[in-house]
């Protein structure tokens, strides 16, 4: 059975297209829910809070944007609900357009065939990254997770955050800054110097 076969018959009922449908996207919101939260528990939790929605909620999929966008976007909120509940954070709404432009991942990538003493100082790089990226702010956050780490399109995360994708944009080259900023203040990177590991590799050099 394909996904998109499983995904209309899971929308008309079928519970057994649905359960196809959540295998194939555990992994993905597991992974997502781990680089929002940087903790395996936390992640699981979180993680299993997503698929639940997405199974109260497929009934209400009308297509109207990619299932993965939905699924993310549900991601996101859940995300954002726990946040609030537990830090009684203030969030603004990514609609508060800002000047910016888009830019590449200041990262960049890695080759995966190296000698064991370079694969040992990207995974130390990966940690100090991973570390960095739990202090910049959720919104942020988000972004980078989405684009960076999940390969998600512009388009995809505006479908996913309800944003125009000029917002997307704009926004995720603030948050690459304010990773870097982060990165620089705890020593790991200096102005004129470039990580050789990107985020969308920190699952390969797991």
């Amino acid at each position: 059975m394909s996904l998109e076969e499983a995904l209309n018959r899971a929308v008309d009922g079928d519970s057994g297209a649905l359960e196809v449908l959540i295998q194939a996207y555990e992994g993905k919101v597991y992974s997502f829910a781990y680089h929002l939260t940087g903790n395996a528990d936390d992640a699981r939790d979180l993680s299993q809070e997503v698929l639940l929605r997405v199974i109260s909620s497929i009934k209400n999929f009308r297509g109207d944007c990619p299932f993965s966008s939905w699924v993310f976007k549900i991601a996101n909120n859940v995300f954002i609900d726990k946040l609030r509940r537990k830090a009684r954070l203030k969030f603004f709404s990514l609609d508060d357009t800002e000047p910016g432009r888009d830019s590449k991942p200041f990262v960049d990538p890695v080759s995966v065939e190296s000698d064991p003493c370079d694969l040992v100082q990207r995974r130390e790089l990966r940690t100090m990254v991973e570390q960095a990226l739990m202090q910049v702010q959720p919104r942020y956050r988000v972004l980078l997770v989405m684009h960076d780490v999940h390969e998600m399109k512009y388009k995809e995360i505006a479908e996913a955050l309800g944003c125009p994708v000029g917002t997307v944009k704009s926004r995720l080259n603030r948050a690459r800054m304010a990773l870097r900023m982060k990165l620089m203040e705890a020593g790991y990177v200096q102005t004129d110097v470039r990580p050789k590991a990107s985020l969308h590799r920190m699952e390969a050099l797991a």
